[in-house]
């Protein structure tokens, strides 16, 4: 699912939630805020960016992703990231998430 050109700053809350086939999401660059359970329980997705604008991971954004193996931190020309939050069980039941790099700035 590519969702670069649709504009949207913030990506809603249960967005693509429960879809199960969902293998990939492409965010828009100018994303701040990831809402709550936006892509929870997307069981097939694999991978995803986030871009270095997000500023906040909602509440249970990526809960019970249990095919999810890699999670990055876009970074900006600084080399750093926007983001500050991360909503309680945020990457619970990512029983394939192996480890994570979080951003300084959290």
């Amino acid at each position: 699912m590519n969702l670069e050109n649709t504009g949207l700053n913030n990506i809603p809350q249960a967005l693509v939630g429960q879809n199960s086939s969902l293998e990939s999401i492409i965010l828009p660059s100018g994303c701040t805020e990831l809402g709550y359970g936006c892509l929870q329980a997307c069981t097939s997705l694999k991978s995803i960016t986030i871009p270095s604008t997000v500023t906040s991971l909602g509440e249970s954004c990526f809960e019970d992703c249990t095919g999810l193996t890699s999670v990055t931190f876009a970074t900006n020309a600084q080399g750093g990231t926007s983001i500050q939050t991360l909503g309680k069980y945020c990457f619970q039941n990512c029983r394939h998430l192996t480890g994570i790099n979080l951003p300084n700035s959290i």
